[in-house]
């Protein structure tokens, strides 16, 4: 009998979790109603969404990635800070394959960050998630991260790891940029942009706010962007502000939404 216990409770617990984890699938995780690839899609997570695992399924599953087979089982999730999801309670099922421990991908990141003197103080600024996001930010093919860093508790900066040709980093911080009247605009302070995500490879960039609101139709030719490349969207969450930021001409710009 007490065998039996032991197995049930040992049982139990393989199956119940409730670890923290991180997203790195660079295209972003899809999220399903039930731990089945035909199940139905509730949503997709972006890269370095943190995820709480509530549930180990048990249930395996290998998946091709180019030349690479990842390996995983389905977990139940929650999530949080994230308006692309119909489901009511804010969970589903993921493939944790492409979740990873949260401290480990911190560690290599503030090790590159130090490599530049003025942000040898710093650290991953992780009150909101995603703070990081992964995506090619500069149009040469090559997957850049996008990191919210902090000297100060409430000095928070974004800063990108520019990954180049023969795995050169550059450290970019965004600080100095141009505005859609191409005036300078500073903005060296991002705590407020709990919302942090990446801008999908041809999207039209625009302003909605110049001496009024307006929409897309509204803005002439002149003043959309379309990139083949990736941008960055933030904006505060439960207020108005916020913009899109995109590199162009050797530079950093800002296109706001309101």
């Amino acid at each position: 009998m007490k065998k039996l216990i032991i197995i049930l409770i040992l049982s139990f617990l393989s199956k119940t979790t409730f670890s923290q984890e991180i997203v790195v699938a660079g295209n972003g995780l899809n999220v399903r109603k039930k731990p089945d690839t035909k199940s139905e899609k509730i949503g997709k997570l972006h890269f370095g969404t943190k995820v709480k695992v509530i549930e180990k399924t048990g249930k395996l599953l290998e998946i091709k990635d180019g030349n690479e087979i990842v390996k995983g089982q389905w977990v139940k999730i929650k999530f949080v800070n994230s308006q692309l999801f119909s489901s009511e309670n804010n969970s589903g099922y993921v493939f944790n394959g492409y979740i990873k421990n949260e401290k480990e991908f911190n560690l290599y990141l503030e090790k590159e960050i130090s490599k530049i003197e003025k942000f040898q103080n710093y650290k991953i600024h992780s009150k909101h998630s995603p703070y990081y996001i992964k995506g090619d930010f500069f149009g040469d093919k090559i997957s850049d991260y996008a990191i919210k860093v902090s000297k100060e508790k409430d000095n928070v900066e974004i800063i990108i790891l520019d990954i180049g040709g023969n795995n050169t980093q550059i450290l970019k911080p965004i600080e100095n940029l141009k505005d859609e009247n191409n005036e300078n605009r500073v903005i060296d302070e991002f705590g407020w942009a709990e919302i942090f995500e990446k801008v999908k490879s041809g999207t039209t960039l625009w302003s909605n706010f110049t001496d009024d609101f307006r929409s897309l139709k509204e803005v002439p030719n002149s003043e959309r962007v379309i990139l083949n490349y990736e941008a960055i969207y933030v904006h505060a969450s439960e207020s108005c502000g916020g913009g899109y930021i995109f590199w162009k001409d050797g530079i950093f710009n800002w296109l706001q939404q309101e």
